[in-house]
């Protein structure tokens, strides 16, 4: 369930501010206290490239689609036009928004990497839902996965330093996130992202 009236489930995170306990307050709050705010099953954001979720976020190009949720770049329209904020929105596809199991893991996604601070996880920015709809915004980043980078290579290789550079990177993550009791679940190249710079 989510509310379909002015009041806000959005929670905007920066380095300065941890909402993890209000996030989480709300989070486990009966959805009987929601009620009222509830949605119906039939009323269902718009989601497509040029759709608007929540007045706010625009999407442009659909980046990524696991048949679980989609992957747009977006723009952030209350951002000054000058400050061009691009981020990256990840919906719960079609066929998982009315699955409370689904709505669950990508709240828990959201919290769990919002609590990773670490040069190499992307910033969550907010976990909010249009009608029915849920999703997260992100930093965007620039590049392509290490699954792209390997199918790039005549034989699925990498040369030696380019290999050890990377595994490095993953195992320090890897690393901080075991470190707060966190386990990623499903580390695979999909999953690993190499910028640009």
């Amino acid at each position: 369930d989510c509310a379909q009236t002015g009041e806000t489930m959005q929670y905007a995170l920066d380095n300065d501010t941890d909402r993890t306990e209000e996030l989480d307050e709300f989070l486990e709050t009966p959805s009987a206290e929601r009620a009222a705010f509830a949605s119906t099953p039939a009323d269902v954001a718009q989601v497509g490239e040029g759709a608007v979720l929540r007045d706010r976020y625009l999407l442009d190009v659909l980046l990524a689609d696991s048949g679980r949720s989609l992957v747009f770049s977006g723009r952030d329209l209350r951002r000054d036009a000058t400050d061009a904020f691009e981020v990256a929105v990840k919906v719960l596809g079609e066929q998982q928004r009315h699955s409370p199991a689904a709505v669950a893991r990508l709240k828990r996604e959201f919290r769990q990497t919002q609590a990773l601070r670490h040069p190499g996880v992307v910033r969550m920015l907010d976990l909010d839902c249009d009608r029915d709809t849920w999703f997260i915004t992100m930093e965007r980043l620039e590049g392509v996965s290490l699954k792209a980078r390997l199918a790039w290579e005549s034989h699925g290789t990498l040369n030696t330093a380019e290999a050890i550079r990377i595994a490095y990177a993953c195992s320090d993550v890897l690393d901080h996130a075991h470190q707060l009791g966190l386990v990623h679940g499903d580390f695979k190249p999909g999953n690993v992202f190499i910028e640009a710079n």
